[in-house]
């Protein structure tokens, strides 16, 4: 017999509702399942997982609790404590979503993503478990450190989630551990994902990539707090920065006629401590990304401190912060360490031959920066007890540098830092003939030497062409263009690291008169000469098995635009606004990683785009074909198929599924044909290709 209305409503206003727990965590489970593999990266996959475990496991107790008290009035204190607490968990998870969400590809370059997987992979501690490292955007304009473990040892209790002992897990990590397991063997999942981060950074979600590298001292952060006792706590920094009690006393005593107060006492040290720490913290990672990315991350993090704080700032500031002249020369002082596996300045000196202009200029802008960084402003007399006090900080900061830099290099060993190679030079190059500084055989390094040579031809020729630009709009093209160069290069990592690129040699062929399509022989002399010959061809990332007879293969990149139905009524062709309005409402980009793959419908039109990023000499131009095997099966590969002399970018195309079943395309696969066509006379440089598809990257 069903209770009474007034049993029910006496039960309702008494007893926590159990029901509307349930109904949240099912709700919760349902978004996470909403985090699928076609569209968010691995990482935000692992990281589900890890949450769905948990909600899951509360879940099942939930509606075990619910089962045994179903039609009681009544339940003991401890029970609806559990179910309280319970709740309390999946109300703490639910925030995390969000960032889960955040790191769709069109949020978070999934080049980057890439990247820092990669770098998380060669310099994170194997003994501290599996890492799990998620990129997205922030919210604010920094940058950020989720530290999604620490989060969640703080979310659960063994104590109260499972107070039976069914699971025998003592401690938060090893509750995590044992739900993820009892979780993971029932849906056939691999191991125990023990470190998660989140690295944000807002500007993520733009084209302004030569900041992205900045991210790699929040991974440092993630290394650092990898450990039980984290690095920059370690036993021997402490000792180096200790401050003394006595110290502060004698201080304050300076100041006042009468005895300190001894609580006053413990909060003015506790203070200091808590920032020597703060400080310590934020110098040790600048001082691993330093060692993981090389001379890359000194110049983004000068660029973008100089931008935002005032120089030359405090040893330390008030908030705990390393002033911005200590903390570069920090960072500058293990870059032109003697035996330091990355020296930049040895490297440049000893390479100068390579490129001497290059070289010299550098060597000019780390000299400049050395003298900057050791010009002292000298500090008033330490007269006042605030300012004593703070001299006492900075000298417990400054007295654990030596200690921070051992701890630093025992992480992270000088032969597994990061340091240039020729090839930087090389990838300035590119940059200078607007192609993307990648290169073939790319290695886990390459982040960190394209974003070095990035920000090398930034200095030393982008801001001179931007400078020279006639308005604002051009100038931020010129640097837009860079940007989009520099994306495409680290979405190649992966694609460059399988080719095997022609070899650079010096060839004896001249230029013919003679107009015609370009043979095997001709292809591969134009792509092997060197990057600055004016007959270069660039196919960035070329393979051998591409080139044929009389054409090169071209295959599938990344990015596809669909269409969407929109409210507009109608388009005018031919006018550029509707035109323009047409290709922010009516498109829809997705980005398929590599090993996945897009489907498209009988009648869907869809563009795509080339792996290839083609650069044409000025005196070659190009037609685009479809291959007969993919017409056979219903797919039309169409675009504009001329390619003027001049054009750098990768190549739009257009598919359409003419057939009558659906077909998977996939990164990588060859798709079309480029046929290369000699003029008989060069193109004059002002009437080179330069139009709004110049150095595009994406349809």
């Amino acid at each position: 017999m069903s209770a009474s209305p007034k049993t029910q409503i006496d039960k309702l206003i008494s007893l926590p509702s159990i029901s509307a727990m349930t109904y949240q965590v099912s709700g919760m489970i349902s978004e996470l399942e909403r985090i699928n593999d076609t569209e968010y990266p691995p990482q935000a996959l692992q990281i589900r997982d890890v949450l769905q475990s948990i909600a899951e496991y509360v879940q099942s107790e939930l509606w075990t609790i619910l089962k045994q008290h179903k039609g009681k009035s009544s339940a003991a204190d401890s029970v609806l404590l559990r179910a309280r607490e319970l709740s309390r968990v999946i109300h703490q998870l639910y925030p995390y979503l969000r960032y889960l969400r955040a790191s769709l590809p069109l949020q978070s370059p999934p080049g980057l993503q890439l990247a820092l997987v990669q770098l998380t992979d060669a310099h994170f501690p194997k003994k501290n478990g599996k890492p799990v490292c998620l990129v997205r955007p922030q919210w604010k304009y920094n940058l950020t450190y989720v530290p999604l473990t620490h989060y969640l040892r703080e979310i659960v209790s063994p104590s109260v989630l499972d107070p039976s002992g069914t699971l025998g897990a003592q401690t938060p990590d090893e509750f995590l551990e044992r739900v993820w397991q009892k979780w993971a063997d029932a849906k056939n999942k691999g191991p125990f994902p023990k470190q998660l981060a989140v690295l944000s950074f807002a500007g993520l979600d733009t084209s302004d990539c030569l900041l992205y590298v900045l991210l790699a001292h929040e991974l440092g952060h993630f290394i650092d707090y990898s450990f039980d006792e984290p690095l920059h706590l370690k036993a021997s920094v402490r000792k180096a920065s200790k401050i003394d009690e006595d110290e502060v006393r004698a201080i304050l005593e300076s100041g006042t006629t009468s005895a300190v107060d001894g609580l006053e006492l413990s909060n003015r040290h506790n203070d200091l401590v808590q920032r020597t720490f703060i400080c310590l913290r934020e110098v040790l990672a600048d001082l691993l990304a330093v060692r993981m990315m090389g001379f890359g991350f000194f110049v983004a993090q000068a660029e973008f401190l100089k931008t935002l704080l005032r120089w030359p700032g405090r040893i330390v500031e008030s908030s705990g912060y390393p002033g911005i002249r200590f903390r570069l020369s920090v960072m500058l002082e293990q870059l032109l360490e003697e035996r330091y596996h990355g020296n930049i300045n040895s490297f440049l000196r000893e390479n100068r031959k390579a490129a001497p202009a290059t070289a010299d200029a550098l060597i000019r802008f780390i000299d400049g920066w050395r003298r900057r960084l050791n010009v002292s402003t000298p500090y008033s007399a330490a007269t006042s007890v605030e300012e004593r006090l703070w001299r006492l900080l900075e000298k417990a900061v400054t007295s654990s540098l030596t200690s921070l830099k051992r701890v630093a290099r025992d992480t992270i060993p000088d032969k597994n830092c990061s340091c240039l190679s020729l090839r930087f030079f090389d990838r300035i190059k590119q940059l200078q003939q607007k192609l993307p500084p990648s290169l073939d055989c790319e290695e886990q390094s390459s982040f960190g030497e394209i974003m070095a040579a990035s920000w090398a031809y930034q200095m030393l020729s982008g801001e001179e062409i931007e400078n020279n630009q006639d308005n604002l709009g051009e100038r931020i093209e010129e640097y837009d263009e860079t940007c989009r160069l520099v994306s495409k290069a680290i979405e190649l990592i992966p694609h460059a690291a399988a080719s095997r690129g022609f070899e650079r040699q010096r060839r004896s062929m001249k230029r013919s008169v003679r107009s015609g399509v370009l043979d095997r022989d001709s292809i591969v002399a134009r792509i092997s000469f060197d990057v600055d010959d004016e007959r270069y061809l660039a196919i960035i990332p070329t393979h051998p098995a591409s080139v044929q007879a009389a054409s090169l293969d071209l295959r599938l990149g990344n990015w596809f635009v669909s269409s969407r139905r929109t409210r507009l009524r109608s388009v005018q062709l031919g006018s550029v606004p509707q035109e323009q309005l047409l290709a922010t409402l009516g498109r829809e980009e997705a980005f398929v990683a590599h090993g996945k793959t897009f489907l498209i419908h009988p009648g869907d039109l869809v563009l795509g785009v080339t792996l290839e990023f083609v650069g044409l000499p000025n005196d070659v131009m190009a037609f685009v074909e479809g291959r007969s095997r993919l017409g056979r099966a219903g797919l039309i590969v169409a675009t504009a198929t001329q390619v003027a002399p001049g054009f750098h970018g990768v190549i739009v195309l257009e598919l359409a599924n003419a057939g009558t079943v659906p077909l998977e395309l996939g990164p990588g696969m060859p798709v079309a044909q480029l046929v290369l066509q000699q003029l008989s006379n060069p193109v004059a440089r002002d009437n080179l290709y330069r139009g709004r598809f110049y150095c595009q990257i994406k349809p």
